[in-house]
């Protein structure tokens, strides 16, 4: 078993304990805006 799949092990673990799903990719995403009334805009919108 290699370290990454090692730490999913854990990282599996802890979610079940807490009750949190845990998914099965991992992403990042950057929200620019002019201001946080703006970027906070994008959470109500339905498409979102």
């Amino acid at each position: 078993m290699n370290r990454r799949t090692q730490n999913d092990a854990v990282l599996q673990q802890i979610a079940q304990m807490m009750g949190a799903p845990l998914s099965e990719w991992d992403g990042m995403a950057i929200f620019e805006g002019g201001s946080y009334a703006k970027i906070f805009e994008i959470f109500q919108s339905e498409e979102y």
